[in-house]
């Protein structure tokens, strides 16, 4: 079954499941979330951030350069604006970054998110860097510290739908 989902210009969303097209306004896309985040365990975002900001900080530095391979701009953006005040966190990832790179980074978090990142976007985002964080795990090229709970397997989500 192919399944679509396109923003109306008037604000609401149209979600295609095959033939069936249903039309949602930006409140019952939120509780529909919610509701899938229920349904399938996925934890909110506040939660998802702290598991990955634990799992980055405590992955080797060949995985992070993998993670950094894979993920989309946007996304490792978004987590750097997130964690603008976690100087283990930002530490982490610039330092395997290229110069070019981190000063293109550096760059636009000083234009990007400037009113904060819509939550939409902010889910959308840790759970996509979820995902690849556990297929490069499943992969084998991203590590835990085998003394840090980040590299416990029972804190590792399921496949990834990415």
């Amino acid at each position: 079954m192919k399944i679509s989902a396109n923003k109306d210009p008037g604000g609401g969303f149209t979600i295609a499941f095959g033939d069936l097209t249903v039309t949602l306004d930006a409140d019952e896309v939120r509780q529909l979330q919610a509701k899938l985040r229920e349904a399938t365990g996925a934890a909110p975002p506040a939660d998802l951030l702290r598991r990955l900001v634990r799992r980055i900080k405590a992955a080797n530095d060949p995985g992070i350069q993998a993670l950094l391979g894979v993920a989309a701009e946007d996304d490792i953006l978004i987590l750097l604006k997130l964690g603008e005040r976690d100087i283990g966190l930002r530490t982490k990832l610039y330092r395997n970054m290229s110069t070019r790179a981190r000063a293109l980074y550096q760059e636009d978090l000083a234009f990007k998110f400037k009113q904060g990142v819509p939550r939409d976007t902010l889910a959308g985002a840790l759970t996509r860097l979820d995902g690849h964080i556990a297929d490069l795990a499943r992969d084998g090229a991203l590590a835990f510290a085998s003394d840090d709970p980040a590299g416990d397997p029972s804190d590792r989500p399921g496949p990834s739908s990415a």
